[in-house]
């Protein structure tokens, strides 16, 4: 008798990537020691090419202690986002890399000098307030976070009247909460007969994106076990149905994901 053991895990933009969230995003474009980026369609810093740069930093050596990280505006020199973080090295995928992970205040600025988010964390994670603002200097938006979890919150618009609130976040969920999921993958897992007969086991971490309209994209397996358990794994998680789409500052955001699956033949 077969079991499979399925467990969920959200990485954020501190497990694989140093951003905020778990937003999808090309693989970056570094010259020399200089890292470029852009403000994203919806506003928020992402690595890129030199030529569609507006901003740069400058890549410095592993630190595993908290340090200050420096983005400014290629045009003018000035900051465009100011941080603390430490690196943290990752072995667990094929390639090894370092995670950057925040750990202290952040604030990013316009162009103009104003400032346009104020937060803190703490081991990449949101915690206490969040204020963001106009670019004429007016707050949009004041939220209190817990762990990584916003508590509460209120929005504003460019005349400082209160309006409805959305969530600055909402993450992708799949159809019936994770129950559900649990259901999906354990109704539609096949474990290869060869491999239950041989003792084949191990866990399978299948990364994979939840796109601004809820499809399931970009399938990876980054630790595999076998050739034909990994392929198992992934065809599972690219045939899963839509999820709800998540959004960040109300605007349809695409997210990634992980999921360990775990093959035993007991």
């Amino acid at each position: 008798m077969q079991t499979v053991f399925l467990r969920l895990v959200l990485v954020a933009i501190f497990l694989f990537v140093s951003t905020e969230i778990t937003l999808a995003q090309s693989n970056p474009k570094q010259t020399g020691d200089t890292i470029y980026y852009k403000l994203d369609d919806i506003d928020y810093i992402e690595e890129c090419p030199r030529d569609l740069a507006t901003a740069f930093g400058i890549k410095e050596e592993f630190n595993a202690k908290t340090h200050p990280v420096k983005i400014s505006y290629l045009s003018s020199g000035e900051p465009m986002a100011e941080y603390e973080a430490y690196d943290k090295k990752d072995n667990r995928t094929n390639s090894k890399g370092t995670l950057q992970i925040k750990n202290g205040n952040y604030t990013e600025w316009y162009s103009s000098g104003k400032t346009r988010i104020k937060s803190h964390y703490i081991d990449d994670r949101l915690e206490g307030d969040l204020t963001m603002y106009f670019a004429n200097g007016i707050m949009s938006r004041s939220e209190k976070w817990k762990k990584g979890e916003c508590v509460s919150g209120d929005c504003f618009n460019e005349k400082g009247e209160k309006i409805e609130y959305t969530p600055y976040r909402e993450l992708p969920s799949f159809e019936g909460g994770i129950s559900a999921l649990y259901k999906y993958i354990g109704k539609n897992l096949s474990y290869p007969k060869s491999m239950a007969q041989k003792g084949v086991h191990g866990l399978v971490k299948v990364r994979f994106v939840i796109d601004k309209k809820g499809n399931v994209s970009d399938v990876t397996v980054l630790e595999g076990v076998n050739p034909d358990l990994d392929r198992e794994a992934a065809r599972i998680v690219s045939q899963m149905p839509k999820w709800n789409p998540g959004s960040l500052k109300g605007r349809p955001t695409s997210y990634y994901f992980v999921i360990p699956i775990r093959f035993s033949p007991f």
